[in-house]
């Protein structure tokens, strides 16, 4: 990932650290950068991977994606130092991933191309996989641009980030989806997933699946990584 191509990215990294004085720095925002591109790449290949079942492996690949939408939360708080129930950030990364799959249009018609595609032996089947591969990066890159403004939205005087499972946290985060520019970064991230297949990352993965959380190599088979335990289906 790179500025140049990742924009609203680096602007969520900026408006962030000024409203937090100066929270982040270099390390950090390098170490929040790998993450996304990690998980963003497993979402991808594990959501292409759930084609196996016609109709119904739709619905696995977004399920799958989603789970690793709150699992990459919990990766960028323990960078960030940020100390949030599990509960809470499962909360928060459910409804900021069905808010941004909502309210862009293009994903909510691509995920209901590719579940149709996939009742088309082979072919259609193909193409189904390409597309959730591609959704599955886009939706973990958006996820991470909007966090990253809810986060600074949730910001306290006190240096706290205050936030929980309820309705006046559905509240802000509907709210930051909507002043987010979902299309722009819906954009910007499939210029990334691009970038990430045309350096071979993609394809990289796809031949070796590694868990995003701990790196432990795993199976497309898994429900669960073996070694951290993050779910995985």
């Amino acid at each position: 990932m790179n500025s140049s191509t990742n924009r609203m990215l680096f602007v969520a990294f900026k408006s962030l650290n000024e409203t937090t004085g100066d929270f982040l720095n270099g390390t950090k925002i390098e170490s929040i950068k790998d993450t996304v591109n990690t998980f963003a790449i497993s979402a991808a290949v594990l959501g292409a991977a759930a084609d196996v079942i016609p109709g119904a492996g739709g619905l696995l690949a977004a399920l799958a994606q989603t789970g690793l939408v709150w699992a990459l939360y919990v990766k960028i708080n323990k960078t960030l130092g940020i100390a949030i129930s599990e509960n809470a950030l499962k909360f928060v990364g459910t409804a900021i991933a069905t808010n941004i799959i909502t309210s862009a249009g293009y994903m909510i018609l691509a995920y209901a191309a590719a579940a149709v595609m996939s009742f088309i032996p082979v072919f259609g089947q193909a193409g189904s996989a390409v597309t959730h591969l591609a959704l599955g990066y886009i939706l973990i890159y958006a996820a991470a641009v909007v966090y990253l403004n809810f986060l600074t939205r949730t910001y306290k005087a006190n240096g706290s980030f205050t936030f929980d499972d309820s309705d006046k946290t559905k509240d802000i985060i509907r709210d930051t989806v909507k002043d987010s520019n979902v299309k722009g970064i819906i954009k910007e991230g499939k210029n990334a997933f691009k970038e990430a297949k045309d350096n071979g990352d993609i394809a990289r993965a796809q031949k070796e699946l590694k868990c995003p959380n701990c790196g432990a190599k795993i199976t497309k088979e898994q429900a669960f990584c073996s070694e951290c335990g993050l779910k995985l289906k």
